[in-house]
Formats: structure tokens, sequence, C-alpha cells
């Protein structure tokens, strides 16, 4: 599945569950100005995992926050890590988060892991996520179910979630 498709399934999902979540938070990551750890710059000479700016995507890669959604910059894999996020989320009582996004193995999966030991349930959306192969996406997408949270589609989240409120 590419980014463009997974954009698009993750458009569909936020569209149709608007009014059934209490809140959204979009996370992307950025770099600051400041020079990278050594630990960082060493692990990105030595793989894939750099990320290059293309200007004919968006930040979002198609997907992007609507006025009210909370928006955190992250500079490590992790969304918890060195963010407001756990913070964030305690102050609007959160018990449990789903997660999509570009790279399973490596932010979904980094994510995920500390959302479980901060004590929230954890939903990974497994069409709404890629990652950097295949083989990656599965493998890691079955270690998240077994020990993390639980994975689902996006049309079994939807389906199991409470419907919107009267108006």
């Amino acid at each position: 599945m590419t980014a463009p498709e997974v954009a698009r399934r993750l458009r569909e999902f936020l569209a149709a569950s608007a009014d059934r979540i209490s809140q959204r938070i979009f996370v992307r990551t950025t770099h600051p100005r400041w020079p990278r750890s050594r630990a960082l710059q060493e692990q990105y000479a030595r793989t894939a995992l750099q990320r290059t700016v293309r200007p004919d995507l968006s930040q979002w890669y198609g997907v992007a926050p609507d006025e009210g959604d909370v928006v955190i910059d992250k500079h490590w894999y992790s969304a918890f890590v060195g963010t407001p996020l756990d913070a964030v989320l305690r102050a609007n009582r959160t018990e449990s988060i789903i997660l999509a996004g570009v790279t399973t193995d490596v932010c979904v999966d980094s994510t995920a892991r500390d959302a479980f030991m901060r004590d929230y349930g954890v939903v990974i959306l497994s069409d709404c996520t890629q990652a950097t192969t295949p083989g990656r996406k599965q493998h890691t997408l079955e270690i998240l179910d077994t020990f993390f949270g639980r994975v689902h589609t996006s049309t079994e989240v939807l389906s199991a979630l409470p419907a919107a409120p009267a108006e």
C-alpha cells in the first residue's frame, strides 16, 4: 500500500468518525535547527529512515488537521518522547487511543509501546498504516496485537465506535 492509499483510507476514517471521536491529535515529525544527537545522526546515517521533505506532499501526507484538532510536533520516533502528548491526553481523561501512521515499524510501533507503558488502551488501524516493507508491517502489527494493543481495520473500528450523539 502506498502513502497516498494510506492517506485516502485515513481521510475516509476521519470523515466517518468526526462526530464520534472526542479529540483528534495530529503528530508530525519536525527537525529542529539545533544539532541532532550523536545517536540519532549515526542511526540515520546507517538506515533508510532519513525523511526526504517533498514539496508535492503536505507535511501530513495528504491528511490535514481540522480547526480544533490538536497538533503536536515530535523530534523522535515516539509521539510521547519530549512532547506534551501525555499531558494533553490526561487533561482530557483519555483512556484509549487509535493510531495510524506512515511507518508502522518505527513511529507507530514506538508510540504504541509508549502509550501502553503509560496505561492507555491502544488500537492500531492496520489499513491506515504503512511500513518500510510489507513484511515488516505485518510482523510489527502481529507483535503490537499480541503485546501492546489491538490491531483492527478502520472499518472494524468504525463499527465498534458509539453512534454519534443526537443533536
